[in-house]
Parts: C-alpha cells; structure tokens; sequence
C-alpha cells in the first residue's frame, strides 16, 4: 500500500480523521494539540456563548422538530416519489448547496432522479428540459427570504413550461419551502400556483441550515437513513457539547489553520479546497461558500477557491505553487475504498500533490471519512460547520451574518420588482 510521504501529524476522530503535513504542525497545530483541554475549554465557551446567543438550535441533539413534523416531511417526500420519476430542487447558495452535498455523496440506487438546479442559463435549461419527461417531474423550491430572484426566475420558467406541455395541476407537483416574510416574490408565486407549503426554519441560515427541512425532503426522496445523517452529527455534536477532547482538538486546529494569518494584520490568505472523489463536488462547493461567506467581512483579505482534481493540476495548480500570498490546502478523501489498481493510483496523486504543497511551504491537510455511509457524512458535515464558526470566533467576526450577499438581494428584489412585477 502506497504511504503518505509527509502527512505524519493525525487526529482521529470516531467517523473520520484528519491528516496535517509537517508544515502545517510545525506552523501552528503542535502548539495547540498540546495545550490543555483546560486551555481549550475557554475557545470552546466562547464559541458555545457565541452560537447560544446567534443561533441556538444549532446546539439541540437532532432531529430538531418533533415526531409529527419528520413524519409529515417523510410523507410528502413519499407520495412525490411514488408520482414522480425526477424531481427538481431550485435554490441558492446554502439552500441549494447542502441539498447537492447529498445528492452528489451517496447515489440514488433506483431509476428515481434528483435534479440540483441553479444555474439561469437557456441552453443549460433547454437542455434539462429535453432530458427529462416534464409530466413526471416535480419541484422543490427553496429561499428563505422569498425573495431570492434566481430562484423565482427559475421557478417561473418551470411554472410557464408547464403550462405550455399542457400540466395543469401545478399545486400537486410544487413543493414550497420559505420563511414567513410577508409579500415575498416566492410567496406571491406560490398563492398563484398553490402547492405545498413548508416554512424556512427562520433560526438556522442557509449555510447552517443542513439538517433541516429540505435535507430531510430530499434524504427520503433519495431513499437514504435520515437517521444516520442525524447519529453522525448529533456524535459531533455531543463531543462538543461536552468537551471531548478528541474532538474539540480537532476542531480548534482545523479553525487555528485557517484564523491564524486572518487575524494577522497586513495578510491575505487562500483556502484552496479539492477532491479526487466526484462525491465530493457537492461538500467542498458548500464548504467553500460557508468559509467565505463566514469569514469574508470587516476588512478580512480571504479568498477560497475549489480545484477539480486531477485535471487542475494540469493548469491551475502553476498559479497556487507559485503564489507567494498565505495559503491553505485542503484535501477530500475516503478511506473505505475497495482495494484496486485504481485507487492506489489515485493515491499516488494524492501524494504528488502533497509533495508539491510540501516544497512549496503550503499547508496541507487530508480530511478522510471512515467510509461512505450517512453518518460518516452528517459527522464530518457537523464538525465542519463548528470549525468554521471557531474560526470565525478566533477571527473576531460574526459568523452568522453576511452583510454584502443581503445588499444585493435587497437591490435585486428591487429591482426586480420595479421591472418585471405589473
């Protein structure tokens, strides 16, 4: 079996692990996986004090509604997939992207379809269009505001498409998820067309928002456990709640990679995240916005970019070797692979890029699930998500807000409702 060359510093968790090249212990993790749990314990509050006072829910063992809600959600996924043999999810940003980290980890194993759209581009849309049988489809449509333009442009094109092919029962085939807020575009759509209606959990932002409403939806449409998603991440979430030390360790030094040049005056860093595993296309893409979306603001010079390995390292690979700006490399894997030609291959890749990363002085890290399963994906989901808030804590900015991203929705819905509204 081909062996990392530099990837000697691990931190093992009970679903997954994380491998630290050299650079990366010597820079900044010795010193804190060293330090005291005591030491530790005073971050670990002040992330706790932070998410209690933001965003509360996000400390409640899973699932957070009860009984009668999951049941109502499994039974709306249900009768949808026994009518329909795709379904289309429209949304944006972490609405969009925690349902893709889905549907792009564990394929479907029946004829049953999910389609993540959005993208508004007419030939891409043509294209769709033309793949499918648009009398067997259905649609999910996802903001939390109601007034995500691109989502609502996306749902009217579908809504007058429908109505072209002849489809007239609109409120059987819409599924409906936004929060409350009066007069929103989406709603006004949706008192047009009827069709179910879920509330947007209001508490939890969308790229927080993973164990909600649409996930649950989406993991029954896609005939997958609901509640190992939910064991994987209530396992995170416990060993943080209590101040495991395992993992508290692996969370702060996860958060300490990435604060520790931002919080440095006078410095820009990059955060380049990339797999060899296609399954993970829908998690670096959602780890990507949240890291960006959490840590960019108040003058915080951070820039993360995603690589889609192996054919970057034939271009864009030149441009991060070179870089002489702070960088941070992270790497997807899976460690329960069946033994092949292939993935000692892919291996051998991997160790490549390490090398370079290596003698180039750029931070690497491997981040390996124990296997494929949902709970090895709810755990790593949930560990990623406290690790970047800590990161932000250490930061010292708001994790929860995104001001920039809010002005230009307000100015689009606007905008959009001066123009195209009668």
């Amino acid at each position: 079996m081909i062996k990392y060359r530099s990837l000697k510093n691990e931190v093992k968790c009970l679903y997954y692990k994380f491998e630290y090249s050299d650079i990366c212990a010597e820079r900044i993790l010795h010193t804190h996986l060293r330090l005291p749990l005591s030491d530790l314990e005073v971050l670990r509050s002040a992330v706790f004090e932070k998410i209690t006072i933001c965003m509360p829910q996000l400390l409640q063992l899973l699932p957070y509604y009860d009984n009668d809600k999951i049941t109502k959600l499994k039974e709306i996924a249900n009768d949808f997939k026994q009518r329909f043999k795709t379904i289309i999810v429209i949304g944006m940003g972490g609405a969009i992207l925690n349902s893709k980290c889905l549907n792009d980890f564990i394929s479907p194993t029946d004829d049953f379809k999910v389609i993540c759209m959005h993208k508004i581009c007419p030939i891409q849309l043509k294209q769709t269009k033309e793949s499918i049988n648009i009398h067997e489809t259905g649609f999910l449509f996802i903001s939390n505001s109601g007034d995500t333009i691109e989502t609502l442009i996306l749902a009217e094109f579908w809504y007058d498409n429908l109505k072209q092919s002849g489809c007239n029962d609109c409120s059987n085939r819409f599924i409906y998820v936004y929060g409350l807020q009066s007069k929103s575009l989406l709603g006004s759509l949706h008192e047009r067309t009827k069709g179910v209606f879920l509330e947007y959990d209001s508490n939890m932002g969308g790229r927080f928002s993973t164990f909600t409403t649409p996930n649950i939806l989406l993991s029954t449409l896609l005939g997958l456990n609901i509640e190992d998603f939910f064991k994987g991440a209530n396992a995170v979430l416990k060993d943080f709640l209590s101040g495991a030390e395992v993992t508290i360790k692996a969370i702060i030094a996860g958060a300490v990679m990435t604060s520790n040049t931002l919080s440095s005056e006078n410095f820009s860093m990059s955060i380049i995240n990339s797999s060899y595993d296609s399954r993970f296309n829908g998690m670096i893409h959602w780890y990507s916005t949240s890291l960006a979306e959490t840590l960019c603001k108040e003058g915080i010079n951070l820039v993360v970019s995603s690589l889609d390995l192996p054919i970057d390292q034939h271009g864009l690979m030149q441009g991060i070797l070179e870089n002489k700006t702070r960088q941070q490399f992270n790497l997807f894997s899976i460690q329960g692979q069946v033994e092949s030609r292939l993935n000692e291959m892919i291996l051998m890749l991997e160790n490549e890029v390490c090398l370079q990363c290596h003698n180039h002085q750029i931070p690497f890290r491997k981040i390996i699930l124990e296997n494929n399963s949902m709970i090895s994906l709810g755990a790593i989901m949930m560990h990623m998500i406290f690790e970047v808030i800590t990161a932000a804590v250490l930061t010292g900015v708001d994790p929860f807000t995104q001001p920039e991203i809010d002005n230009m929705k307000r100015n689009l819905a606007i905008s959009y409702r001066e123009q195209f509204v009668p």
